[in-house]
């Protein structure tokens, strides 16, 4: 499965240099679908090594709390990682996530001031 992901993202990443014809134009056809599909499951642009290098995880931790919200929400405030690294990779489609990327972006939550750690707090403070 993942190497169908990657095979689908080089795909999409590669450059239509090589032809201008017929072929070409239903090549960018694709690949608008493919963006217009990646779209509707849930991340706009996902973070990849590539494409933003030595950032990754630091990006990839705030992509993950933004992400997280709604499915923390509606677990009453407490999920599980394994929860959120099945739901973020479906989201992401093909632009899939390692378990240590996973683990080594949510530690960094403390590094930053996100949502996700205002809430667990607040929630916290409720049942205080």
């Amino acid at each position: 499965m993942v190497m169908l992901a990657e095979k689908m993202r080089l795909k999409l990443l590669s450059g239509s240099n090589s032809q201008t014809n017929a072929t070409n134009d239903e090549e960018m056809g694709s690949k608008e679908e493919m963006q217009d599909w990646l779209l509707s499951v849930g991340i706009i642009s996902p973070v990849t090594k590539e494409s933003v290098g030595a950032l990754y995880h630091q990006q990839l931790s705030r992509q993950l709390a933004d992400f997280v919200k709604v499915p923390l929400e509606k677990a009453g405030g407490i999920i599980n990682l394994i929860d959120i690294y099945c739901l973020f990779n479906h989201a992401c489609g093909i632009e899939l996530i390692s378990p240590d990327d996973l683990l080594q972006a949510s530690s960094l939550w403390e590094k930053f001031d996100v949502y996700v750690l205002h809430y667990l707090l607040f929630k916290l403070l409720l049942l205080l």
